[in-house]
């Protein structure tokens, strides 16, 4: 259930047409969830400052049920900072937020996860 909701100020049209497939591969890898589970949310035109202007920025929330921890989190930031990077969001003008929900929180195939896994 890994997602990657990025949240930018850069405009729509300016985000390569491949971008949510690249990313949600790139994701996959680093994450090591099977594809079929990856998530990626891409929100563009958000009217969003940074540091006190409106240059371009991101806000990001990474999502899962397991597979966060600092060592993780390091991978997976430095993965995000080049993603961004490729679009014109400097390293310091961006925040990655890291959730780890326990299986109870996340419905999934008309269940929950915690269910879901105790049944394979």
């Amino acid at each position: 259930m890994p997602m990657l909701e990025i949240n930018t100020n850069l405009k729509e049209e300016d985000i390569q047409p491949d971008f949510l497939v690249t990313t949600s591969k790139l994701f996959q890898e680093a994450i090591g969830k099977p594809m079929e589970y990856i998530s990626v949310h891409l929100r563009p035109d958000q009217l969003m400052a940074f540091g006190g202007t409106n240059e371009p920025c991101a806000f990001v929330n990474v999502v899962s049920a397991g597979k966060i921890s600092p060592e993780e989190n390091i991978k997976y930031t430095k993965l995000i900072t080049q993603i961004m990077g490729k679009l014109g969001v400097p390293p310091d003008r961006m925040y990655i937020i890291f959730h780890d929900i326990p299986r109870d929180n996340l419905g999934f195939k008309g269940s929950i996860l915690s269910d879901l896994v105790a049944k394979k």
